[in-house]
């Protein structure tokens, strides 16, 4: 009976959410940068307000604490739109908004509520090796022309 006992509370503590703890921060990462991920790892993220909307804003891997991407992007609110079939992206109704990170998906930042920044102008992704890279230029969330590696 102790045994079934054992097992029956061994499975129902496996079955709880999984904690997620910050990884160690590379020395490459700036100190002010907030880690953001799941359990299957997430990114470091820098974003400094330039105008009303935007940030420039640099995300680093948070394995090796290299560059992913960088550039500026617009802070939007996410609407569902059904006629479109997808999210579309409108001015926040409040400009002061706490930025809480959630996920970068290789483009957009998404953040913890219904806010998300999305790409704007040109936005620099490096290659591991630091010197090479591609850059792609956005005009509020669509690409705009071909991708440019350097």
């Amino acid at each position: 009976m102790r045994h079934l006992i054992f097992i029956i509370l061994f499975f129902i503590s496996g079955c709880g959410d999984e904690v997620t703890q910050t990884p160690p921060k590379p020395s490459s990462v700036p100190v002010n940068a907030v880690w953001s991920g799941g359990p299957d790892g997430g990114s470091w993220f820098i974003c400094n307000k330039s105008s009303l909307l935007i940030y420039k804003c640099d995300i680093y891997w948070d394995s090796d604490g290299s560059l992913k991407a960088s550039g500026n992007y617009i802070l939007q609110r996410k609407i569902w739109s059904g006629e479109r079939n997808r999210f579309a992206y409108i001015d926040p109704t409040n400009n002061h908004i706490d930025i809480k990170y959630n996920f970068f998906d290789g483009i957009h930042i998404h953040l913890l509520d219904e806010h998300i920044l999305i790409p704007d102008g040109i936005i620099t992704y490096p290659f591991s090796d630091g010197i090479h890279g591609k850059k792609q230029n956005y005009n509020k969330g669509e690409i705009a022309g071909s991708e440019i590696e350097y």
